[in-house]
């Protein structure tokens, strides 16, 4: 039986606990026709591999869940499967523009799990308020939970939520909401973005539940005052090795003293690195991390699910005084 077959028990608490750490959400490489490009994707796994301690798929910022369409997205999570073959946990996002939308992926996600007998840990990404509001959330999950599916970790961005419902929408899972929502045992974690008193809500609200874990969505947050849950980052497609020294530092994974004193060092130097990659991208993140992937030689193309953006000719200048500065292409 797979890993992700055996998460669920009749516990409060799914049998197959999240990873902490390093959260890669690999950008979805297209080619120029608008397919997904294999031969990059393949490259910025051996790039990002070594370093992450678990990657996430078409995820809904980094991946462009939604702007991908079910076809594409298929595509890429068969050969994400394929790719990472088990080696590190996989989280694949799920959230589609309506709610048979997301449940045909995850159908689809699983299947072809068990087309090729995938061993490794798998996890779904959900953010419901995509396609659902808050009433009745939990039984919508509650519905979903148990048979053959992978613990789920749910997901909280009020801008990109409101970037495709519109402002008229509430863009946050409400705090009572969370609280019911964490009794049902497959939800096992949430990526976070939003305010300081929302996150301690939230916090207080699964206190029921020990081995719940917040990852912090926002990178400038984590470098700032790191969680104990890990990040989703996005930088970590270009920079992984520099995250994970962060990380490493953070989640106090250091061995000896000796290791710690030469962590601090690498962290220094590492934080100004990623906060500088960080105020380059965070206007546009898709978009712009995957043109910084094109220069540096990583993926082929920078092509978005929704065409190529236009860029500031002055950003364009500036991106290249950072790739040069820190020789990066």
């Amino acid at each position: 039986m797979t890993s992700w077959a055996k998460a669920n028990s009749s516990s409060t608490e799914s049998s197959l606990p999240p990873p902490r750490g390093l959260i890669c959400p690999l950008v979805s490489p297209l080619a120029e026709d608008g397919r997904i490009d294999h031969r990059s994707l393949k490259r910025l796994l051996a790039h990002v591999g070594r370093w992450a301690d678990a990657l996430l798929f078409a995820d809904l910022r980094w991946g462009e869940a939604v702007e991908l369409g079910m076809e594409r997205r298929q595509e890429l999570v068969s050969a994400a499967l394929t790719l990472t073959d088990g080696r590190l946990p996989l989280m694949v996002c799920i959230t589609g523009a309506s709610l048979d939308q997301t449940r045909v992926l995850e159908d689809e996600f699983l299947r072809a799990a068990e087309r090729i007998a995938y061993r490794g840990p798998l996890y779904a990404v959900d953010y419901p308020l995509v396609y659902h509001g808050n009433r009745d959330l939990p039984r919508l999950l509650a519905e979903n939970d148990g048979g053959r599916r992978a613990p789920l970790i749910i997901g909280n961005d009020p801008k990109r939520v409101r970037g495709l419902k519109g402002p008229a929408h509430h863009c946050n899972i409400r705090t009572a909401v969370l609280k019911k929502i964490a009794s049902v045992p497959r939800v096992c974690a949430m990526i976070f973005r939003g305010s300081l008193k929302r996150s301690l809500d939230y916090q207080a609200a699964v206190r029921m539940r020990r081995k719940f874990l917040f990852y912090d969505g926002d990178e400038s947050v984590f470098l700032n005052k790191p969680g104990m849950g890990g990040v989703v980052s996005g930088g970590s497609n270009l920079l992984p090795e520099d995250w994970a020294h962060v990380i490493r530092s953070s989640l106090g994974r250091c061995d000896t003293d000796r290791q710690v004193r030469s962590h601090q060092r690498d962290v220094w130097a590492s934080g100004e690195l990623l906060r500088a990659l960080h105020r380059l991208y965070r206007p546009d993140p898709a978009a712009r991390l995957k043109r910084t992937l094109a220069r540096s030689g990583l993926i082929a193309s920078e092509a978005t699910a929704s065409g190529v953006s236009a860029m500031p000719e002055e950003w364009g200048a500036e991106l290249d005084r950072f790739l040069q500065r820190y020789d990066l292409t």
